[in-house]
């Protein structure tokens, strides 16, 4: 059986995002946004902890939430492609396999229909893997940059600090605006990690097919 997670960095960042904001809200007065914040974080987390991509020899299980989950059969699985993750396509939707090593990928095609074949499809967008990786890991800088900036600006507003009294004016909304960062800098983190494991399975895979055409010789 092969069994597919999000990334490990994916469900701990959710569970930080998500401690922090239990944190800021048990500590201040509700209102709507915070609220709005609360609940949309909250539906995520158990989201991306709960998801879960079981495949067996009798078919395909995905579980998308705590109590909703699909079953897929081996035979609707058209064909495969290979993007930022492996996909497999059937007639009713995509099941992408995150971060699943070179190992795995060869218990998998053992378990899959044999006469299936990968799309003729880019790799990962339009750019070069090396081009993608690069222009995800400065937007993690640059979301990364105003997260702290932005933490810095929020300081002042807090209790015990000068600016406390200003809380309700300017305060509430730079924690808002925390949140957001937080939940864009932790998705693009996990996207670029995402890139990196892909380029670093190609690598891998690429050094064993020359050390088995070395050994072949």
């Amino acid at each position: 059986m092969i069994v597919v997670r999000y990334p490990p960095l994916a469900r701990a960042l959710v569970l930080i995002v998500f401690a922090l904001l239990v944190f800021s809200v048990a500590s201040r007065p509700l209102h709507g946004g915070t609220v709005v914040v609360t609940l949309f974080i909250a539906i995520l987390t158990a989201a991306v902890l709960a998801y879960r991509t079981e495949i067996t020899r009798s078919g395909i299980r995905v579980r998308y939430a705590p109590f909703y989950e699909k079953r897929i059969r081996l035979e609707d699985v058209q064909h495969f492609v290979e993007e930022r993750n492996l996909v497999l396509v059937t007639a009713k939707g995509r099941v992408p396999l995150w971060n699943l090593p070179l190992r795995k990928r060869e218990e998998l095609f053992e378990i899959l229909p044999s006469h299936l074949q990968i799309a003729p499809q880019q790799t990962i967008g339009k750019r070069d893997p090396k081009e993608s990786l690069r222009v995800h890991f400065r937007r993690v800088i640059l979301l990364g940059s105003c997260f702290v900036g932005t933490v810095i600006l929020l300081v002042p507003f807090l209790d015990d600090y000068p600016l406390n009294g200003y809380w309700d004016t300017v305060g509430k909304y730079l924690l808002v605006a925390c949140m957001v960062l937080f939940v864009l800098l932790a998705f693009e983190a996990v996207t670029t990690s995402v890139y990196w494991g892909y380029l670093r399975d190609i690598q891998r895979f690429e050094k064993q097919t020359h050390r088995r055409e070395q050994s072949g010789r």
